[in-house]
């Protein structure tokens, strides 16, 4: 029987044509017929999916046409449940006759009825065929940082949200330091616009409805300055009039609590009040960067035991804790991974977190090591926006598929794309975008992207049709390594802007102005773009010219462009509020305005 070569040409399509890209694809005689759909399942797939069939009808216009009612129906379309699929797979089959999905739970119907949607997108005909497709990972996850200045909206986190589960992912979290509205810490938190028992409520709900566990992140050890710099709280820190840090600059304020029964009550206070706003049964508990662990409260039982024991103690102090609230603990391990014998001793009930975001990041051997204890772990690569202004793509596309690779390779249960904040979150939110999509590929269909394709998804995803910024986003990402400076965590765009001159190689004026042409060009790009996107990526590439501009004038004497200073600063905060709530915004616009007033510039 001859199922190939029946079906015309021009409905044809390829794999990398379906997002994320499935593993197989059949092509089969004939088209569909049926112009209406009689919906058949069972009452608990219809239970689990009729929170989010709105959405997806509105996403797929074509759902439009399936009914639980079989009057004036002419076909079915059947989700039948099939134990022989793996966990979030799905295979999705279109005959003359019917068109039936089969998957083992609920979100395998629901990525089913996404690529039914894609498919009618390309070929709206719906040309007859077999299709299957299945995660790479288990798990693949978002975390954002809400503890940089910059805590989004409500509908900005559903927006947010929305985009994850169109890329198939099915986990996020939001990044917790000071940013949730304790009702007995309202000097914490109080010039914040945190995030209220309502918002996680109402999210926690959205993220269900799209299938994706909104998993509560809460540090509980480390990067507690923002809690420590008040007087009320300062009974707490391991050094609660300053630390020496590892960089060798002195910090006033203390980020560490004691490892003592005091700070244990302290957070499982907090845990008390925010846990229960979450249906996850997992909790990230962070614990990293306890950078001044030992010279303080903790010294001579750092000096008589080590500094990774006493960690070690204090974060299975913290588990039980976790325990008594029925949660799963994640934790950051940066700390113990430094100590292979306390990472062999891990229980296995605890998630570790490793992360890096560099290109080269030791992955391999952090993998390996973690594989060898037989631990349950999560790789974290970031998406490389934070100190960048205009990302770095180039560096982010390695360290995500180094992690991914690595992780694979040694048995990591999960993938979990870090986005930070650092220095005031001055990144505009599109230049996470390239770092989403394409993590969102590798974990579900094991495919690196090409440019050009990264740029398509782009557009698909985030931008209006025929729109040319998702390969601006893609060369912008890139741009900075043009000046061939080292720049680990940052960009020189970043570092031009943010710090003194000195420390520098001198950079030719020549080059400088060659490259402030080169960004210019990628500005008149954007021109006749008024979306909000096409407005932040103009403003990004103007801070990334005034940081350049910055630095001519402090080294070549050249005039600083002082109009277009203010002007970027005005927009930089109309545009804040568009998507963000205005806390933080004070203080992240007034490192812009610390940064530029050494060029002789000036503003209120």
């Amino acid at each position: 029987m001859l199922l190939f070569t029946l079906v015309a040409m021009s409905e044809r399509f390829n794999l990398n044509q379906l997002f994320p890209a499935p593993q197989n694809l059949t092509w089969l005689a004939g088209k569909h017929r049926a112009l209406r759909w009689h919906l058949i399942t069972t009452t608990a797939t219809w239970e689990a999916l009729q929170p989010s069939w709105p959405w997806l009808q509105n996403l797929y216009p074509i759902l439009k046409k399936a009914s639980l009612n079989p009057v004036k129906t002419v076909s079915e379309l059947e989700l039948h449940l099939d134990n022989a699929q793996p966990r979030e797979a799905f295979q999705l089959m279109i005959s003359s006759e019917r068109i039936e999905i089969r998957a083992c739970d609920p979100r395998g119907f629901f990525y089913g009825l996404h690529g039914l949607g894609q498919v009618f997108n390309l070929a709206p005909s719906l040309p007859c065929l077999v299709l299957q497709s299945q995660p790479s990972l288990p798990n693949r996850g978002y975390m954002l940082d809400l503890s940089r200045c910059k805590v989004p909206k409500l509908s900005s986190l559903k927006e947010l949200i929305d985009q994850l589960a169109r890329l198939h992912y099915n986990h996020l979290q939001l990044y917790i330091e000071h940013t949730y509205a304790f009702k007995d810490h309202v000097q914490v938190w109080g010039d914040s616009s945190p995030l209220t028992q309502k918002d996680l409520l109402e999210l926690d709900q959205h993220c269900r409805d799209r299938f994706i566990e909104l998993v509560p992140n809460l540090n509980s050890f480390g990067h507690f300055e923002r809690w420590l710099k008040h007087k009320p709280y300062q009974h707490l820190a391991e050094c609660p009039t300053g630390f020496t840090s590892p960089f060798g600059d002195f910090r006033p304020v203390g980020s560490v609590l004691k490892p003592n029964a005091k700070s244990l009550a302290f957070i499982d206070a907090l845990y008390h009040e925010y846990l229960p706003n979450f249906k996850s049964d997992c909790f990230n508990v962070g614990c990293d960067e306890t950078f001044e662990l030992g010279q303080g409260h903790s010294k001579h039982k750092v000096q008589k035991e080590g500094v990774h024991q006493v960690y070690f103690q204090h974060l299975l102090n913290i588990q039980k804790l976790v325990k008594q609230h029925h949660r799963k603990m994640m934790f950051w391990a940066d700390i113990l991974i430094e100590s292979p014998t306390s990472i062999a001793k891990l229980p296995n009930d605890i998630t570790a977190l490793i992360w890096g975001y560099e290109p080269d990041h030791p992955f391999l051997e952090q993998c390996s090591l973690l594989q060898s204890t037989q631990a349950n772990y999560w790789v974290c690569p970031g998406t490389s926006a934070w100190n960048s202004l205009l990302g770095r793509w180039d560096d982010a596309q390695v360290n995500i598929t180094q992690a991914y690779r690595n992780g694979k390779a040694h048995q990591c249960t999960g993938l979990l794309l870090t986005d930070w904040g650092d220095g005031g979150h001055h990144q505009v939110t599109p230049i996470s975008w390239p770092a989403l999509v394409y993590t969102a590929q590798l974990t579900w269909s094991d495919k690196t992207t090409k440019a050009a394709d990264l740029a398509h998804w782009l557009n698909y995803f985030y931008f209006p049709k025929k729109s040319k910024l998702g390969s601006l986003l893609v060369n912008i990402g890139s741009s900075h390594s043009k000046l061939k400076r080292p720049s680990k965590n940052s960009t020189i765009y970043h570092q031009l802007l943010f710090k003194a001159s000195h420390g520098f190689e001198q950079i030719p004026n020549s080059a400088l102005n060659e490259h402030l042409e080169q960004l210019q060009a990628y500005q008149t790009q954007t021109e006749k773009d008024n979306s909000l996107e096409g407005k932040e990526l103009r403003l990004a590439l103007t801070l990334a010219q005034l940081a350049l501009q910055r630095y001519q004038s402090l080294t070549h004497a050249i005039p600083f462009p002082q109009a277009e200073a203010v002007k970027a600063i005005g927009q930089y905060e109309k545009l804040w509020i568009q998507r963000n709530r205005i806390g933080g915004l004070h203080e992240s616009s007034t490192k812009l305005r610390q940064a530029l007033s050494l060029c002789g510039f000036t503003s209120s």
